[in-house]
């Protein structure tokens, strides 16, 4: 077993994942590639623009080692897109729709375990006065 793997181990591969920035950087890749396409169920443009660039924004916090708030971000900006367009992906049903709402909540099952679970017995720094 290798330096690099031993830390992993015990919290299983979804934690290896959430510590690089590749999953979400798909995310983002994944929402900007429906821009150009106009179907039934799909967000408003802007959103499929915009939620890209909080993806790879999400991504840089994380690239940068600050893991705690890279996938707090990736956490709540995956609820806000099920909140806002989950609903109407599943009614419309069509393939570009329900791939946005599926990346939304594998971004937000992945990240969110993260966030809520592996995170909650981390030491808290303290801070110097």
């Amino acid at each position: 077993m290798s330096r690099l793997t031993e830390p992993y181990i015990a919290k299983g591969y979804a934690h290896w994942l959430i510590l690089h920035s590749w999953p979400i950087w798909t995310s983002g890749v994944i929402f900007m590639s429906t821009a150009g396409l106009k179907s039934a169920g799909l967000p408003p443009l802007y959103q499929r623009i915009g939620f890209p660039f909080i993806f790879l924004g999400a991504g840089y916090v994380l690239n940068t080692g600050d893991k705690y708030n890279g996938s707090g971000i990736a956490t709540a900006w995956s609820a806000t897109y099920l909140f806002l367009n989950g609903r109407n992906a599943l009614r419309a049903r069509t393939p570009a729709s329900l791939m946005l709402a599926v990346t939304a909540a594998s971004t937000l099952s992945l990240y969110g375990s993260e966030y809520f679970y592996f995170n909650r017995n981390d030491a808290v720094e303290e801070v110097a006065v």
